[in-house]
């Protein structure tokens, strides 16, 4: 069972959408919605647990407070402008059952249109690169979050945890996912945060996961190519 982490600032009228897909999954148990504003939320499923802020913690520390509340063996941390498909949950939660994952979250071809080729027939793949969607919707094993640091409160918080991993990151494909992109995170104050925090995270960026997975992150990367070069040696 899942413990969903959402914080909001309610900039998105996705919001209501996602809580109510959610409700419906056999697979999530609790749905913890860190409020960031000032106006109080309210929703009629019972899997709900709202954790009013007295002002805006931003969302790193929302995800470390959502990842110290958690019920659930499994975390599950989404953006609030996301609506997944319900297979998000079920194809995450057959990988981390094999108990050799560290975390799951999405391909860039869910955020631009899929190339195609070879990875679109991929249910799953290992990530060695926190990619640009991986973000919005990550799934792994409660005790496999990664505490961020202070210094970062909106940016590069999926990055600490994902290259803090001891185990190897997954991504999945073929989600359906409905999403408008940063709508709280685009904000120019909020950007302005980010160039700050940039500076900070490669000064301080953790290595734990390309010191352990580089070398078949660069294996990987070959054997690619070498698959694509055969493909576009065949007919057809």
């Amino acid at each position: 069972m899942f413990s969903v982490v959402i914080p909001t600032l309610q900039k998105s009228p996705k919001l209501g959408r996602l809580i109510s897909s959610l409700d419906s999954v056999d697979l999530v148990g609790e749905i913890l919605v860190i409020n960031n504003a000032p106006e109080p939320l309210e929703f009629a499923s019972q899997k709900v647990r709202i954790l009013n802020q007295s002002e805006n913690i931003f969302v790193n520390p929302a995800w470390n407070l959502g990842a110290e509340q958690a019920r659930f063996p499994w975390l599950a941390i989404l953006n609030d402008d996301v609506v997944l498909g319900r297979d998000f949950f079920s194809r995450a939660a057959w990988l981390l059952r094999t108990g050799r994952v560290g975390m799951v979250g999405l391909n860039k071809d869910h955020v631009i249109e899929s190339p195609g080729g070879i990875r679109k027939f991929v249910p799953a793949s290992p990530a060695y690169k926190r990619g640009i969607a991986f973000g919005m919707a990550m799934a792994m094993p409660t005790r496999n979050y990664v505490h961020i640091p202070e210094n970062l409160k909106v940016f590069y918080g999926d990055d600490w945890i994902f290259y803090s991993q001891t185990l190897r990151n997954w991504t999945l494909r073929n989600i359906r996912i409905d999403t408008d992109v940063s709508v709280t995170s685009g904000a120019p104050k909020f950007l302005a945060m980010g160039r700050e925090e940039e500076r900070w995270y490669f000064a301080n960026q953790p290595n734990t996961y390309l010191s352990r997975f580089g070398r078949e992150q660069r294996v990987t990367r070959k054997l690619l190519d070498i698959a694509y070069g055969l493909r576009r040696m065949l007919p057809g």
